[in-house]
């Protein structure tokens, strides 16, 4: 039994704040109660994701989407002249997404990837969500090794 507090919460979902997990009791006992717990590795993975994409285009020394923008600003002037839309008005519908949305879609999808497996795994071996989250992690590691031949 959870000594605490967390016998006085009262909520359907528990969000836990970055560096700021439950305990193993409090886990317990939200499990008992079928208290969905999303364990903060999972919620606050979107800072270090986009640090991660900072990385990549500092490796480059580009920012992202560069190496496309010319083409895309070509294809898109080419679509609104077929659609009988004039390209000098087209505004960023001609000149492509900017560097920040090209950041935060990629970070949707990235998270909205990962969380969905999470819930997932969570489903399939029901378990929490904080289990489901390590197995999934382990897996991929694993994944990479296989893929690599280290062992």
């Amino acid at each position: 039994m959870c000594r605490f507090n967390c016998i006085n919460v009262k909520t359907k979902i528990l969000a836990e704040a970055a560096n700021g997990p439950t305990t193993f009791a409090a886990q317990q006992y939200f499990d008992s109660k079928n208290i969905p717990v999303i364990p903060d590795f999972v919620l606050n993975a979107g800072g270090v994701t986009v640090s991660y994409f900072e990385w990549l285009k500092n490796l480059e020394h580009s920012t992202l989407g560069r190496l496309t923008k010319r083409w895309e600003s070509k294809a898109n002037e080419a679509l609104m002249k077929a659609c009988g839309i004039d390209p000098t008005n087209g505004g960023q519908l001609k000149e492509g997404p900017s560097e920040k949305q090209i950041v935060c879609s990629a970070l949707q999808e990235a998270m909205s990837s990962a969380i969905n497996g999470v819930f997932e795994k969570s489903l399939e071996m029901k378990t929490s969500l904080r289990v489901a989250g390590y197995v999934v992690a382990i897996q991929r590691i694993a994944q990479c090794y296989e893929d690599t031949d280290i062992f």
